[in-house]
């Protein structure tokens, strides 16, 4: 259980499963599976949304100054890494 609860992306799960804590370790281990395969295929179907709407879309503000915007956005996430510390 702590694996699975150390691996899940929040703590809104932990009450579920403290529920199944009583009903075995099969139970467990289902919930757990259920919970990684569902959070793996909403991962695989907003990537595959994004790359789609990626190649429809054309911005061409963004290609030609792509370049330089990549540097800024990775600049203030480094700001905002920073602030959370």
């Amino acid at each position: 259980m702590v694996a699975g609860v150390a691996a899940s992306p929040d703590g809104a799960f932990v009450p579920v499963l403290l529920a199944a804590l009583p009903l075995g370790v099969i139970t467990i281990s289902s919930v757990l599976l259920i919970y990684s395969l569902a959070t793996l295929m909403l991962i695989v179907i907003f990537v595959l949304l994004a790359t789609w709407i990626g190649f429809r879309v054309r911005w061409a503000w963004f290609d030609k100054h792509g370049d330089a915007i990549s540097p800024v956005i990775l600049v203030l996430i480094g700001v905002f890494l920073l602030m959370s510390y």
